[in-house]
C-alpha cells in the first residue's frame, strides 16, 4: 500500500470487526471500507477502501478528509463530545 508520505509501503492497523461492505447490483464489484485511527489531536477522518478487481485482488485507496474550521473549534472547545455526537455535527450537502 502506498502511504501519504510517498514511501514505498505503509502499514495500517485496520479494525476488521467494523467495516462497510458495498456491492453493485449484479455482484461483479464490491468494496470494503475501514476506518483508520488517527493521531490524537488530528482533525482528519481517514479511511482505507479496498476495491475488488476482476482478477480477485483488491486495489487499496487511502482517503483523508479534514473537518471544517467551525467543527474543529467546536470539538476543541467541547472535549467531552463522543464520536457519535461529533458525527451528528457534521452535515454533508
Amino acid at each position: 500500500m502506498t502511504s501519504r508520505s510517498n514511501s514505498s509501503e505503509q502499514i495500517y492497523d485496520l479494525n476488521t470487526d467494523e467495516a462497510i461492505y458495498i456491492e453493485n447490483n449484479d455482484g461483479t464489484h464490491h468494496s470494503y471500507t475501514f476506518s483508520i485511527e488517527t493521531e490524537d489531536g488530528s482533525f482528519n477522518i481517514e479511511n482505507i477502501v479496498l476495491s475488488s478487481r476482476e482478477d480477485g485482488s483488491y486495489k487499496a485507496y487511502d482517503f483523508v478528509s479534514g473537518l471544517a474550521n467551525h467543527i474543529r473549534d467546536l470539538i476543541t472547545n467541547n472535549p467531552t463530545l463522543n464520536s457519535g455526537q461529533i458525527a451528528d455535527l457534521i452535515s454533508f450537502p
